[in-house]
């Protein structure tokens, strides 16, 4: 399973960039996005400047939060 954060341009919605994140264990994603043990997260999960600060560090992103709206995806 490939995990990806694409982020999108707040201004017209287009797809900025996508940037593999392979440094997470699937039971770190689901306490970071407060999920349930049984969820694949196969889903499009938003990233927000209140996303649990660990995950943020983590990531090792510089994320804009002004500029860019961020998704955490299954690839």
């Amino acid at each position: 399973m490939t995990r990806v954060i694409r982020y999108f341009n707040k201004k017209d919605e287009a797809l900025a960039g996508e940037v593999t994140v392979d440094v997470f264990s699937i039971d770190e994603l689901r306490r970071y996005f407060n999920v349930e043990d049984e969820n694949p997260m196969y889903d499009s999960f938003p990233i927000m400047e209140n996303t649990d600060h660990e995950f943020i560090k983590k990531a090792g992103m510089n994320f804009d939060f002004e500029t860019y709206d961020y998704f955490l995806e299954y690839n």
